[in-house]
């Protein structure tokens, strides 16, 4: 017999969550809560790679993207990477929730795979870094991208095909586009314009716009939980249309570690930026502490609970 657990006996009716009550449940509730985890022991691993470095070198790096060119290389790009895949492949509560979540999960492989600039020595002043020529790797790394975004392309037209009516098939496609494939579409195309059009490839700017980006996405998922006007304004600027999806605020204890992480990372940021040479490394650990934070918040109040999923906006304008 399968022991109930306490969160299964009473739901609260909004916040977009639903207690496990069959096995079957019970199985999918585990692959998600474990793809969840991995993503807080992927960063923990990231995070102890670039300790391990500063032991090595006894300095840090100009940023966490620079460590790139370190024995970290492997590491940084593999955590990235799949921390990217298992952001888009978790469903959000929302559809606000889990467009900013496919986009922030589809910028992190750019910004591991298109490396900022190459220093001619480590922090230490006496190490090279890796011999590797991103006018070399990028290129092919943006392709392999862009083949990525064309197989995610392909897959939502399958599954809007499956559904029974064309009106079915086409309010699923669309929101499919309007809400991840479509942004992320848009920036791989972008990226590629930016290559083949200019003499010297702006892969530091691009690297840099999508960790920005990329932060920012994390921000207005978190945002959109903490705001029940956010959430619509949101809504309404990414489908078009009017809110269909009923504002999920979580419980207080959850609201009060998001509002806690959102409101602190600012000021932790401006304090960062101040810490002299290597205040972009500083910036980005602020950054990637808040998002790990968050994430393990909302693991914890999603441990014994799956997602409800988020109704398919209509089609009609707002």
């Amino acid at each position: 017999m399968r022991r109930t657990t306490v969160a299964a006996v009473a739901r609260p009716a909004d916040t977009g969550t639903e207690p496990v009550t069959t096995d079957t449940e019970e199985y999918v509730l585990r692959s998600y809560r474990y793809l969840r985890l991995a993503i807080v022991v992927l960063l923990v691993g990231l995070a102890a790679g670039l300790i391990g470095q500063r032991i090595s070198t006894d300095c840090i790096e100009g940023s966490i993207s620079a460590y790139y060119y370190t024995p970290v290389h492997g590491l940084f790009i593999g955590s990235l990477v799949a921390t990217g895949a298992a952001m888009v492949a978790l469903k959000g509560r929302t559809t606000v929730e889990d467009t900013f979540f496919n986009v922030a999960g589809m910028l992190a492989p750019v910004v591991a795979l298109v490396p900022t600039t190459r220093q001619e020595m480590l922090c230490d002043g006496k190490t090279l870094p890796l011999s590797l020529d991103r006018d070399d790797l990028v290129p092919n790394s943006l392709l392999a991208l862009l083949a990525a975004g064309a197989a995610i392309l392909a897959a939502t037209a399958i599954i809007a095909m499956r559904r029974r009516t064309l009106k079915d098939r086409a309010t699923s496609l669309g929101h499919s586009l309007r809400t991840g494939v479509a942004p992320s579409a848009a920036l791989m195309i972008a990226a590629l314009v930016t290559v083949i059009g200019f003499n010297q490839p702006w892969y530091t700017f691009m690297h840099f716009g999508a960790a920005v980006g990329l932060f920012v996405s994390i921000s207005l998922a978190i945002g959109s939980l903490l705001s029940e006007r956010f959430h619509s304004l949101l809504h309404r600027l990414l489908t078009w249309a009017r809110p269909t999806d009923k504002y999920r605020k979580p419980e207080r204890k959850y609201y009060r570690g998001y509002a806690g992480v959102l409101i602190a990372t600012l000021p932790l940021m401006l304090l960062a930026g101040m810490a002299g040479r290597s205040w972009i490394f500083w910036v980005e650990v602020v950054g990637v502490a808040s998002f790990t934070v968050f994430w393990s918040i909302q693991t914890a109040e999603l441990w014994d609970r799956l997602p409800e999923p988020s109704r398919i906006p209509e089609s009609t304008r707002a």
